[in-house]
């Protein structure tokens, strides 16, 4: 602007003097000062369109200024709506839920995910199903026996029916050769051939081969201890 009004004030100064020009019909002195006030005018454009793109810049520049404080509002209002959901949340998950029990009462109790373990394998304990299961076309079955698993209880079993029969046979041979003693032979108890059925003890031999122990020679072992015939 300070420019601006230098050259106005020059084409004011060389107006009047074209003035005075004119009043003394000096036409050289004229012709100059047209030319001047003419060059003057053409430098006054000049500097007025560059301060229109000045302010045009200016405008864009505040224009941008006040979309800049907008998302920065926006920012901060998702900041403060991010915190509120992340204390809700921490609220949530510090809250204990209240479980009805069987009586009917609400209590505050929780249940980590090793209890669900621990309580899933005492089930599968108790109802004698594996722990584990598989998925099968879409279906969750229980897991198959390990190639191992069914000669280990053939094995298991064979040797308790063998050890049955052997007590059974030796309180027969005691009556009848011990006639004078009259004592009752001593024979386990039902109790100790069940939980020898169902010991979790291996067999030393458990790994060889297996052959022996077929169903037929389980099946005769079991009817000859149990005084049974096959028809």
């Amino acid at each position: 602007m300070a420019a601006v009004q230098v050259h106005l004030n020059d084409i004011m100064c060389q107006a009047q003097w074209l003035l005075e020009a004119l009043s003394n019909q000096n036409l050289a002195a004229v012709s100059t000062l047209t030319q001047q006030i003419l060059a003057k005018n053409g430098h006054i454009q000049t500097i007025v369109t560059h301060l229109i793109g000045i302010y045009e810049a200016e405008e864009r520049i505040s224009d941008m200024k006040k979309r800049i404080e907008n998302v920065d509002s926006r920012i901060i209002a998702f900041a403060s709506q991010l915190g509120n959901l992340e204390s809700s949340l921490y609220e949530s998950v510090l809250e204990i839920p209240k479980c009805v029990n069987i009586d009917g009462k609400s209590r505050n109790e929780t249940c980590s995910v090793q209890d669900l373990l621990v309580l899933s394998e005492r089930l599968a304990l108790v109802s004698s199903a594996p722990a584990d299961f598989i998925e099968h076309n879409g279906v969750s079955i229980c897991r198959p026996p390990a190639p191992l698993e069914d000669l280990m209880a053939a094995s298991r079993l064979h040797l308790s029916v063998e050890e049955l029969r052997q007590q059974l046979s030796t309180s027969d041979g005691t009556q009848s050769g011990a006639a004078v003693d009259q004592q009752t032979p001593s024979i386990h108890p039902a109790n100790d051939v069940i939980s020898d059925l169902f010991t979790d003890e291996v067999p030393e031999d458990w790994d060889e081969d297996m052959s022996d122990f077929d169903a037929d020679e389980v099946t005769r072992s079991w009817m000859d201890a149990s005084g049974l015939k096959q028809s």
